[in-house]
This record gives structure tokens, C-alpha cells and sequence, in this order.
């Protein structure tokens, strides 16, 4: 498991350490190791560490955050994925197989087997293109070629 080394405000206003850690930039602050999956952006140390971490949140916004299919909303959270993956394959098994879909908008719409199993494969699109994007992006940010959030956000544009 990967940690970050972040600020460790539990201990600002204890012995040492002011209350109020912004007010003293001379103070160098007590650090601890957490679990990168448990950091956020704001609480990294490194200035790369936290472009890695806000990569790693835009990564999976992109892939959870779904995407337009032939008109219908598909969302692409964790359980979602699941779901239209078990459709694919009562789907492959039966070419005749149509299986009411709520969308991610509400929406209700009757599909067949073909339309389940082209949704699974642009799903399957989707979290590999979000990937391959991140695979670019971080050694961008370890080579210094990223600097600052905007160009991550441009880059899951």
C-alpha cells in the first residue's frame, strides 16, 4: 500500500507547534505517513504528491462519472459496471434477451440483447480511454511537464 506524507494538524497547538500553523510560515510543521487512498490533494507535502492524488481523484470522477449513449445516460459507478456486465452475459447467451434499463437519468428504456452488449463494450471504452489518460498523466507530473490542476483537468477534458 502506497502512503503520502501529509501535515499532521492533530498536532498544531500542542508542544511545539502553534495553534494557528498559517500565521507562522517559519515553523516547519510535524508530518506523518497516511495511506495515499485516505489523502486528499490539500493535506500532501509534496507539491507532486498532491497533482498525483488530484489526478488520481479526476481519474476516477471521469470513470464513475458516466457517459451519453445513443441518447440514454449510462452510468459508470462500481455497481453499474456490475449490472450491465451480468446483462451482457444473459445477453450473450441469448440473442433474443431485452431487459428493462434505468438510466443514470431516470430515464426507462427497453433494450435488446445487441444494444447490452454495444453499452458493455463502450463502457469497457470508457474506463480504458480514463486509464490510458492517467498512464499519461502522472509521468508528466513526475516530470515536472504538469504543474498545476488546470492542466490535469484539461487533460480528462
Amino acid at each position: 500500500m502506497s502512503t503520502v506524507t501529509v501535515i499532521d494538524y492533530s498536532r498544531a497547538g500542542k508542544k511545539g507547534f502553534p495553534l494557528y500553523p498559517e500565521a507562522h510560515p517559519e515553523i516547519t510543521l510535524p508530518t506523518k505517513e497516511i495511506p495515499a487512498s485516505e489523502a486528499t490533494p490539500e493535506q500532501a507535502v509534496d507539491p507532486k504528491q498532491a497533482l498525483m492524488l488530484y489526478a488520481a481523484d479526476k481519474r476516477w470522477q471521469k470513470e464513475t462519472g458516466g457517459f451519453e449513449f445513443n441518447g440514454l445516460h449510462i452510468a459508470t459507478d462500481d455497481r453499474s459496471k456490475i449490472m450491465i456486465a451480468g446483462a451482457r452475459e444473459a445477453a450473450k447467451g441469448n440473442p433474443d434477451f431485452t431487459t428493462p434499463w434505468v438510466t443514470a437519468t431516470g430515464e426507462l428504456a427497453m433494450l435488446d440483447a445487441a444494444t447490452i452488449i454495444a453499452i458493455s463494450d463502450a463502457v469497457g471504452a470508457h474506463v480504458n480511454n480514463v486509464f490510458g489518460i492517467f498512464s499519461q498523466v502522472l509521468p508528466q507530473i513526475l516530470g515536472g511537464t504538469i504543474t498545476d490542476q488546470a492542466q490535469i483537468d484539461a487533460a480528462f477534458a
